[in-house]
């Protein structure tokens, strides 16, 4: 499953239960090496377990991106700087 389109739509089928998960903080549909990917931005490193636990839920390939900020955090470092 390469397209974006396609991608977007099995991350939305599964996105609440992916964010109700210890440590995921965010997701959504990046570039790795010009193809789309699911990006599933993860707090600190992310661990087997977790791993193991997305992988469960979800029905596509995904990156994880560790040591992610909740998206308030970087809305809070750009009220700042305004």
């Amino acid at each position: 499953m390469s397209d974006a389109t396609q991608l977007v739509a099995a991350l939305d089928r599964c996105r609440e239960r992916l964010h109700a998960l210890p440590g995921v903080v965010g997701s959504g549909v990046g570039l790795l090496d010009a193809e789309p990917v699911v990006e599933i931005y993860v707090v600190g490193r992310a661990d087997s377990r977790l791993e193991q636990a997305i992988a469960e839920i979800a029905d596509f390939e995904f990156v994880l991106v560790p040591d992610s900020q909740p998206a308030e955090a970087y809305a809070s470092d750009r009220d700042t700087k305004e």
